[in-house]
């Protein structure tokens, strides 16, 4: 052995970088080597990033689980004699720490169990395994040495444990831990259940050994038939069971025909009743953040107490709750939250380093070469302008292509009469986007606080827009198409924060069922002039995209969306236009029709008074010049500021060619405005 480790140097363990091995890891006082705090939990669990985190940069030791949950097996080496004993073994290389008195030998756990065992052979030679710990590099012994890399993972990969090792603690062990641990050379992998099941085999290959003569095939058929249940419930392949069951039976003395026999009548009774609790585990995954047990295949979601009390009858032992079982041992998948990631499939993801549970489900419909005239006919019915409807079907399109990207305006779809066909090709959109990642409102709640119908969605339909009218109302909106995120409350829990993959279609028999701005850029527009068909006509065209999904997604895809550009401004549309005007208050619509009359006292170049004359000749009253003055700017008039005229200062307005106005000389504004007055009509002002 080398000389001991002496060194002071008060370096501190890096739980970080220890945790990335894949090492379970805990926190310890620093210059001790017993926890003050129970570890059992980080026998099975590993910390959470969270508690990796508060312990990183602590004055404190750090000591690492050996067993499966490290995937470590450790040779504890404590004196010259040990260490010689070692060094006779032609050990390979293998990451390697130095302690206060010798070595800790870092090996890959086996596929089996193997325990703690102190003095090997009669010297300080120790083994750590299952149910075990170390004290890791970077802390700091009670005697003031540190522990440190003497070959660290970065110059070599973990050794598998050598057989020479093995052999030193099965001389140390009983012969009935030897029977448990030998004869299996393969290790079966089954995901999360893998070390499980392994100790499920391991306990009954000893069953096998232990079986007394004349009882011995039928042990084999008993311990053949629970492992046939149990690789039933996970789906694995029954002859890699039976593999390692095979060499067991014939040490026993039992011949190769029964064996075989014996084999596959054990898995045609087993495989007929897979072991319930695993199918449960397999079926459902633990979400943390809620506290929430939930299926992916039904959607259903159980508090762990309800969890427990609905599979109280499979419960596999009478230790604890189901829920804890299964997420104390690791039998069940576990996430921090949920996700709605279109860009990625389905299941478990990984996002900052932690797992979520994307709910985001892809359409199952493929792609089918087919006659698509009755949709294309349908939506030439629909929307008979082609300009219109080509941009229409664009959209359609792109979205389909891109779910999970958003447009930067929506769709509002207007008829006269109910029946025309707007909610049926909203419902075509919705299925070709998948009908579980698309939402159906209504005003009150999109004119609600709350905002959950923007979770997990690519579309919001809202089929009949009455939101009411003004500024407010619209600029609500604007941000709803547009934001990237969105603020979700949901009962009962945290209000939080999610992206907002949303694009929105508004439908409505209105003439005016929004306000918006004359330079909106929010909405793109479109007025059926589609009438009632026959129901006939209805019944046969439902049946038919309903039973050619296939066919109708073709047509999409067909659709070229390379030059579509989502962030572009909406086209104009003579339907956004009268939308528009419609949205133009009273104030403006009156001043819209002087403006195209022009009656006295109005000129090109005028003061806000002669526009009140106007305005009181033709009934209307507007005493607030702030008023006015905004309304004026709306349709494009323009302040000319202050001139000098005959009768003294006036500030002027230019009704007409503004631009021109502006950069005209204050002697032609004073000639235009004095031409004004100079030889007015009659006109008695209204009183």
């Amino acid at each position: 052995m080398g000389n001991p480790n002496t060194t002071t140097t008060q370096s501190l363990p890096d739980f970080r970088a220890l945790h990335d091995l894949g090492f379970s890891v805990f926190i310890l006082p620093r210059g001790k080597k017993i926890p003050s705090m129970s570890w059992k939990a980080f026998q099975s669990e590993r910390p959470t990033e969270r508690q990796i985190d508060d312990w990183q940069g602590a004055e404190a030791n750090v000591a690492i689980v050996t067993g499966a949950v490290s995937n470590l097996f450790v040779l504890d080496v404590d004196s010259q004699e040990a260490q010689a004993l070692v060094d006779g073994l032609d050990l390979p290389s293998t990451p390697t720490v130095r302690t206060a008195k010798g070595r800790h030998y870092l090996f890959r756990n086996p596929p089996f169990e193997l325990r703690n065992k102190v003095g090997l052979q009669g010297v300080e030679l120790d083994v750590r395994g299952e149910g075990g710990y170390i004290v890791g590099p970077g802390s700091l012994h009670p005697n003031g040495c540190l522990y440190e890399w003497e070959v660290s993972p970065a110059d070599c990969d973990f050794a598998e444990l050598p057989a020479e090792v093995l052999d030193l603690w099965r001389q140390e062990s009983s012969s009935t831990e030897v029977a448990k641990q030998s004869g299996r050379a393969k290790y079966l992998e089954a995901e999360k259940f893998s070390y499980w099941l392994n100790r499920q085999i391991t306990d009954g290959v000893a069953m096998l050994r232990e079986a007394k003569e004349g009882e011995r095939n039928d042990t084999l058929f008993r311990v053949a038939v629970v492992l046939a249940n149990h690789v039933a419930a996970l789906e694995l392949e029954w002859a890699m069971v039976a593999e390692t069951l095979r060499p067991e039976a014939l040490a026993i003395g039992l011949s190769g025909s029964e064996i075989e026999a014996t084999l596959e009548s054990a898995w045609d009774r087993g495989s007929l009743a897979p072991t319930d609790w695993l199918t449960v585990a397999r079926q459902w995954l633990y979400v943390a953040t809620p506290d929430r047990f939930r299926s992916p295949r039904t959607n259903q979601e159980l508090k762990p107490e309800a969890f427990s009390r609905q599979f109280a009858d499979v419960k596999p032992n009478d230790k604890g709750t189901f829920a804890s079982f299964l997420t104390s041992a690791g039998l069940i998948d576990k996430v921090l939250d949920f996700r709605f990631e279109p860009s990625q499939p389905m299941g478990i993801i990984s996002y900052n380093g932690e797992s979520f549970f994307n709910t985001y489900r892809a359409p199952a419909i493929e792609a089918v070469e087919g006659d698509w005239t009755p949709l294309t006919e349908f939506l030439e019915y629909l929307v008979p302008d082609k300009f219109e409807r080509d941009h229409l079907v664009q959209m359609i399109a792109w979205t389909i292509a891109n779910p999970g990207q958003k447009l930067s305006y929506a769709l509002l779809l207007q008829s006269k009469e109910h029946g025309v066909g707007k909610s049926t090709l909203v419902d075509i959109w919705r299925k070709l986007l998948g009908f579980e990642n698309t939402r159906l409102t209504n005003s009150e709640e999109m004119d609600s606080a709350f905002q959950s119908y923007l979770e997990n969605t690519l579309l919001v339909v809202l089929e009949e827009l009455n939101l009411g009218s003004g500024i407010n109302v619209y600029n609500r909106l604007k941000a709803l198409i547009t934001c990237e995120t969105a603020v979700i409350n949901i009962k009962h829990r945290a209000q939080r924060e999610v992206p907002n993959y949303a694009n929105f279609v508004f439908l409505s028999n209105l003439d005016a069922p929004i306000f918006i701005e004359k330079a909106d850029r929010r909405f793109f527009v479109i007025d059926t002039p589609a009438e009632k068909r026959e129901p006939a006509y209805w019944t046969e065209f439902y049946a038919w995209w309903q039973a050619n999904l296939g066919i109708v997604k073709a047509y999409f895809e067909f659709i070229y969306v390379g030059d579509f550009n989502p962030k572009a401004h909406p086209p104009m549309t003579p339907a956004k236009e009268r939308l528009m005007e419609h949205s133009e208050t009273p104030l403006v619509q009156s001043l819209r029709e002087l403006l195209e009359d022009m009656p006295y006292p109005l000129k090109e170049v005028c003061t806000l008074d002669d526009v009140r004359k106007a305005l009181r000749n033709k009934g209307v009253r507007s005493d607030s010049p702030r008023r006015l003055s905004t309304a004026l700017q709306s349709l494009d008039c323009q302040p000319l500021g202050q001139s000098r005229l005959s009768a003294g200062k006036a500030s002027l307005w230019a009704l007409h060619r503004a631009d021109y106005w502006q950069s005209a000389s204050h002697e032609k504004r004073r000639e235009a405005y004095e031409g004004l007055i100079a030889d007015p009509p009659e006109v008695e002002e209204a009183a």
